[in-house]
């Protein structure tokens, strides 16, 4: 998978992402390593590419840069329609070499017969569950998501909460699952609900309940793009507060005076149940953080 990150030692083209650049996928990933084997995009709609090519566009240049699978999260039906009919369009005009579509359908054909996929046969809908084993991968994800759990700083150490102590949390009101899976764990936490990007009024609401309770645990999702996640974590006495970063591990970075910090790399569903697992001692915490944040302690 090539992504989307712009190296411009790499690239002369100045701002052209790895993923549409044929001297990184041709020159340095097929010619120089000898790589053969399938490569994709990126999602194609994520905003390092949509902010400035149209989904058609981007389709178009990957495939022309040597890509051989184009992803997408949030793509409907007409615009992958459209997405097609334009490569097809570049293929006819010339912009896009009919080789270069050989190639990529060998190498997806070679795959498929690798893992028997050719011989697909419809699956009969009255042993689906059955037959894709979904009982199985509803287990790896939990599993998955439970060993990805880390607890990258906890100063004070907090975690596992001690019932003993009396426990503030603070979470997103739009994830009240937070609420149903941490509760059974201590009856006598005192919930604080508040919006994606907490008011004043709200982060008031969090200020009172942090006074009175010995832990505080604030849940933030993307905090480092959201001035108002910033100023509720802030506003808590950092001595005292744990922050669960719901998504992106660099939260951190704009309330570092927290006592703790846990990081789940999701909001999915499936995190939630693991992060209340690891906070109430139910589960070590295994994971490690994936990525080096500046100035984080060591």
């Amino acid at each position: 998978m090539v992504a989307h990150i712009w190296y411009p030692a790499l690239e002369p083209q100045e701002d052209l992402p790895a993923s549409l650049s044929s001297n990184i996928i041709e020159g340095i990933l097929r010619g120089e390593m000898g790589y053969d084997g399938l490569i994709m995009t990126d999602a194609l709609d994520m905003d390092a590419i949509d902010t400035a090519y149209s989904y058609s566009e981007a389709v178009v240049r990957a495939i022309k840069a040597g890509v051989d699978l184009v992803i997408a999260a949030h793509i409907s039906p007409q615009s992958q329609i459209q997405a097609i009919q334009a490569v097809v369009k570049a293929v006819e005009e010339g912009r896009i070499p009919e080789d270069r579509i050989n190639q990529s359908v060998q190498r997806i054909l070679a795959a498929k017969a690798r893992y028997h996929i050719l011989d697909w046969m419809p699956v009969a809908s009255n042993q689906s569950t059955s037959d894709i084993k979904l009982d199985q991968h509803e287990r790896l994800v939990n599993d998955l998501f439970e060993a990805g759990i880390t607890v990258a700083l906890d100063s004070q150490h907090f975690i596992p909460l001690s019932t003993d102590k009396s426990i503030a949390v603070v979470y997103p009101a739009s994830q009240p699952r937070i609420m149903r899976e941490c509760s059974g764990y201590d009856p006598a936490i005192h919930w604080v609900g508040v919006s994606q990007s907490p008011q004043d009024e709200e982060i008031s609401w969090a200020k009172d309940a942090a006074i009175r309770a010995d832990i505080v645990i604030v849940f933030t999702q993307n905090a480092e793009d959201d001035p108002r996640q910033q100023t509720l974590v802030n506003s808590l006495p950092s001595e005292k507060t744990v922050a669960v970063a719901l998504w992106s591990p660099y939260d951190w970075t704009v309330y570092p005076q927290v006592a703790g910090y846990v990081v789940t790399y999701s909001p999915l569903p499936f995190a939630l149940p693991a992060v209340c697992k690891v906070l109430f001692g139910k589960l070590p915490a295994r994971g490690k953080l994936s990525i080096a944040i500046p100035g984080f302690p060591s």
